[in-house]
C-alpha cells in the first residue's frame, strides 16, 4: 500500500505533462511490490503505482534516463488513448532505440527530463 510506495520513492524529478515523476528504489520495489519491476512503469501498466505517476529506478543514471523517460511516457500516453501495453510498449521500444542509436544521452537528471520534455511536445504529447 501507501507505506511500501514511499518506502520506495527517492524523489520527485518534476512533471512531464501531466504526469509526476518519481526516482524510486528498485531493489525495494521489486522485494516488496513487483519482482519484475526494471528500470521504470507508470500507473497504466502497474497497479502498484498510484495514478498519475511515473516511476524510474535511480540504479539507471542520469545518462540512460532521457531514453527510458521518453519510452515509459510514450507508452503512458498511448495507453491511456486507448492503445493495447504490448502496441504502445512496441511503439515506445522502436523510439527508445532510435534515440539511444543517436547517442544522444544526458549528463543530468535534470536534462534528461528537459529533454523527454523537448521530446514529447514534439511529438504532440502534453
Amino acid at each position: 500500500g501507501a507505506r511500501l510506495q514511499g518506502e520506495a520513492k527517492i524523489r520527485l524529478l518534476g512533471k512531464l505533462g501531466h504526469f509526476p515523476v518519481w526516482l524510486v528504489n528498485g531493489p525495494v520495489v521489486r522485494r516488496t511490490m513487483d519482482t519484475d519491476f526494471v528500470m521504470g512503469s507508470h500507473f497504466a501498466h502497474s497497479r502498484f503505482i498510484p495514478m498519475p505517476e511515473v516511476w524510474v529506478e535511480k540504479a539507471m543514471g542520469p545518462r540512460d534516463l532521457y531514453p527510458l523517460l521518453v519510452h515509459e511516457l510514450v507508452e503512458l500516453y498511448k495507453m491511456v488513448d486507448g492503445w493495447s501495453y504490448e502496441k504502445s510498449h512496441d511503439l515506445a521500444t522502436k523510439i527508445e532505440n532510435n534515440i539511444r542509436q543517436q547517442n544522444t544521452f544526458s549528463l543530468t537528471r535534470g536534462i534528461a527530463m528537459e529533454r523527454a520534455a523537448a521530446f514529447l511536445a514534439e511529438m504532440g504529447l502534453r
